[in-house]
């Protein structure tokens, strides 16, 4: 699990660094980032910390990583690779 976090990490990592890279040039051309944009940027982000604040609850509930517990719930976590 933590794995997949870290591999998604990375995503999340170039996806920021393009949008930053797309503000800059945006004001440099005398114009403002798009508000939906901005808004999805920064809920994509926000849903990302939940979800890594959501994954420091969870633990195996056997010898199986895929399996974890959160309260009284299993949860299955599937890793799909790379996508």
């Amino acid at each position: 699990m933590q794995e997949a976090l870290r591999s998604r990490q990375g995503h999340m990592d170039q996806l920021n660094a393009q949008y930053a890279d797309f503000a800059i040039t945006t004001r440099q051309a005398g114009a403002n980032v798009p508000e939906p944009m901005q808004h999805r940027i920064d809920k994509l982000n926000v849903d990302w910390l939940k979800v890594q604040q959501m994954s420091t609850n969870l633990r195996p509930t056997s010898g199986d990583d895929s399996v974890f517990t959160e309260g009284e719930q299993s949860v299955i976590i599937y890793d799909r690779g790379n996508q």
